[in-house]
């Protein structure tokens, strides 16, 4: 068990440092899930009540938001505008201000806003980690601190 809550840590650290670099949309919102799903791995290994309530909570919201992540970026976005680079589609809000309103939403609720289900996922998952592991509850808080980086 150590060597898997390690493995899944050593994710979550790769995957957060890695996005920062990213220039892909579409490699944003997989990253992303790697990211994601490693801190559920993380609260799932944990075996504790909170932390295993917030893997189911992050698996079923992983499970809502990536894929309209997906379908914004990889349909509409890049069929619309055939490219997947970040720096391409500044002022979105001015052409399409729908698309940009679903993006901007999707990814508020990807980087675990207040009260959004990613929030919820993550504050029990440090608050189980919180009793058991101080070293991988400082990793998974700075993976929350890294997806607000990486995605402002």
């Amino acid at each position: 068990m150590p060597i898997s809550l390690a493995a899944a840590g050593f994710t979550l650290l790769i995957a957060s440092i890695s996005l920062v670099q990213q220039v892909d949309l579409k490699g944003y919102v997989a990253l992303s899930s790697v990211a994601h799903i490693g801190n559920g791995s993380i609260g799932l290994l944990n075996l504790s009540e909170e932390s295993v309530g917030g893997a189911l909570v992050i698996g079923l919201s992983h499970g809502i938001v990536s894929p309209c992540l997906f379908f914004i970026v990889g349909g509409l976005m890049y069929g619309g505008f055939t490219t997947r680079l970040i720096y391409a589609y500044r002022g979105l809000l001015v052409i399409a201000p729908v698309m940009g309103t679903l993006l901007m939403l999707h990814l508020f609720a990807n980087i675990a806003v207040p009260l959004s289900p990613n929030w919820i996922s993550e504050l029990l998952i440090l608050a189980g980690l919180s009793h058991q592991t101080l070293l991988l509850c400082f990793l998974s808080s700075l993976n929350i601190l890294a997806s607000a980086v990486y995605t402002l």
